[in-house]
């Protein structure tokens, strides 16, 4: 029989036990360091990393599985430590240099944290470690793309076509050349490259009349997951505002459910129409569709939609007058919606409050917001 998952107190509690008993247990190590991270520890994080990677050289100075470190590097990036996945990589190339895999991590991550030179040579060394790896001369002409190096990347994105030609990563950033070709700039251009809104109403239309929202749908996605890369992208170079990667991760769950608020077509988070007017209601429906919303929650979702609407204003996707705007919309109403936060938290999961008087709260709390599907 399972016992209950254990809280991220108690992990950390038995990882240390056993460090205790056994410090050079790398694996131990590792996920410490990783839980120290994501509770934004980053000194005690940064130490147990790196100590991993010394004592897992000591047991296997070779070679060791790629698997085993993608394990460790995979929650730092999901996490946006970014910061602490580079030390954690400089270190690893450092006991396997001649291991193309930890070049070619470091290049991408490199990339995200803005140091492009640094990434092109990591991504050059892995493809002269192994130059018939397609997906390592993919990454190196995407390096160039970062750096706005056109043609370089041309050639590399071509040959790695020519390696395998239904490489979908390889297409994609063929793709972006081809548009940067005819624009100019880089790769981080792209991701914020002006909306296309004539190409979506033809979807738009088109869906309407075929009755299929297929095409329409992935290219909104697209869009709304290249608008959110550029911002990550800011944010792991800048590292603010503080728990930024809860903001993060707390803003797009907030946008994906407003997103099915809405009766149009399609929904764009850059689009603050989705939220200014109205935006007391959105909360509304939050709070109470949310099992887990509390103060903590309610923050990051704050921090997280002034980040993105303020990080969108100053690339000129969005007007300052229209952020302005919901600023004041937003934090004029703040206090009140953080107390029918804490109101209902307190009756939300009280069996000995009955159904009819949690209703009653509901209609004083929400102005009867709750009870409608739409905005």
């Amino acid at each position: 029989m399972l016992g209950e998952r254990l809280s991220r107190d108690e992990e950390i509690g038995e990882l240390e036990a056993i460090l205790r008993t056994c410090p050079a247990f790398y694996p131990a190590l590792f996920h410490l360091g990783v839980l120290e991270a994501v509770a934004g520890r980053s000194d005690p994080a940064r130490r147990l990393l790196l100590e991993g990677a010394d004592r897992m050289a000591e047991r296997q100075p070779s070679s060791v599985q790629e698997i085993d470190v993608s394990a460790v590097i995979e929650p730092l990036q999901d996490g946006l430590r970014y910061d602490l996945a580079r030390d954690l990589l400089l270190r690893l190339t450092e006991h396997y240099p001649n291991d193309p895999f930890f070049h070619d991590e470091l290049g991408g991550t490199l990339v995200v944290l803005g140091e492009r030179d640094g990434a092109i040579r990591r991504f050059e060394k892995a493809v002269a470690l192994d130059p018939e790896n397609a997906r390592y001369v993919c990454n190196l002409g995407w390096g160039l793309l970062a750096a706005g190096r056109l043609g370089d990347a041309k050639a590399h994105l071509e040959r790695s076509l020519r390696m395998d030609s239904e490489d979908e990563i390889t297409r994609g950033n063929y793709g972006v050349l081809r548009f940067l070709e005819r624009n100019g700039g880089a790769f981080e251009d792209y991701l914020l490259r002006p909306l296309d809104r004539k190409e979506l109403g033809r979807l738009a239309k088109r869906a309407g009349y075929e009755a299929d929202f297929g095409e329409l749908d992935r290219t909104v996605n697209q869009w709304n997951h290249q608008r959110l890369e550029a911002w990550k992208w800011d944010l792991c170079r800048r590292r603010e505002p503080p728990g930024y990667p809860e903001a993060y991760k707390s803003l797009g769950a907030f946008l994906g459910f407003v997103g099915q608020l809405s009766q149009a077509p399609y929904s764009l988070y850059e689009d603050l129409d989705l939220l200014a007017g109205k935006f007391q209601r959105v909360m509304h429906k939050f709070i109470f569709k949310m099992a887990d919303a509390d103060a903590e929650i309610f923050e990051e979702v704050y921090a997280g939609l002034l980040g993105f609407y303020g990080f969108l204003s100053e690339r000129g996707l969005l007007s300052e007058r229209a952020l302005a705007a919901f600023r004041s919309e937003a934090l004029g109403i703040k206090r009140g919606l953080l107390e029918k936060t804490g109101r209902y938290a307190a009756i939300r999961h009280d069996d000995s409050v009955p159904e009819e008087e949690k209703e009653r709260i509901r209609e004083e709390l929400f102005d009867g917001d709750h009870r409608w599907p739409w905005i």
